[in-house]
């Protein structure tokens, strides 16, 4: 199916989802919103086709790739909770932040179509934009160095999903998420039954 199109269908998905819980009548109706369309949209929009995207473009410098990806996501949160925070105060509508979700991950679809590409080969280029078969010439006896480390094994999903580390992996990031889900939950609230705004708490 490709990271391209992923991305552009979970925009679709949490966008969908943001417009039902901008239209949400009942609690019940913001629980699937949330969690079903938003929830699977922006996972399918950002972790699971990003991650792809960069382990097709890098190599030599994957760990650096992905760690910046991943610390945008942060950096997103940081800047967007204070400001939706700050719109919710001045304007008393927290529906028009769902609005506004909407149209981004709408225009986020829009350009990943544009300007996405699953893998290097598609634009006539290579991985690290380096063609393996013009690669430097490494003088006779000298050590190669190896940048990235990768296992003589073949490992295929079915093969993983039997082994110990994979599950422990699963349960750790399990736990993490839930454990910060409901920190985020709850912690804005808290914030404000201790006296600070909410701006600065959405920022928190």
């Amino acid at each position: 199916f490709g990271a391209r199109r992923t991305i552009a269908l979970g925009g679709v998905m949490a966008a969908a989802g943001a417009i039902s819980v901008y239209f949400t009548t009942s609690l019940l109706q913001y629980y699937l919103s949330v969690g079903f369309l938003v929830g699977i949209g922006m996972a399918m929009q950002t972790v699971i086709p990003g991650t792809q995207l960069v382990t097709n473009w890098f190599a030599r410098r994957r760990a650096l790739a992905l760690g910046i990806f991943m610390a945008m996501g942060g950096a997103g949160a940081f800047v967007a909770a204070p400001a939706f925070a700050y719109l919710v105060e001045i304007s008393g509508n927290w529906r028009l932040i769902w609005a506004i979700m909407a149209l981004n991950t709408l225009i986020s679809s829009i350009i990943a179509l544009i300007i996405v590409r699953d893998r290097p080969e598609d634009v006539g280029t290579f991985t690290d934009g380096i063609d393996p078969d013009a690669a430097p010439v490494t003088p006779a006896g000298a050590a190669v160095r190896k940048q990235v480390h990768q296992t003589a094994e073949s490992w295929e999903v079915r093969n993983a999903i039997r082994t110990l580390p994979f599950w422990l992996i699963i349960a750790a990031a399990t736990f993490v998420v839930a454990g910060g889900t409901i920190v985020n939950s709850q912690g804005v609230i808290h914030l404000q039954d201790l006296g600070i705004d909410t701006v600065t708490a959405g920022a928190a």
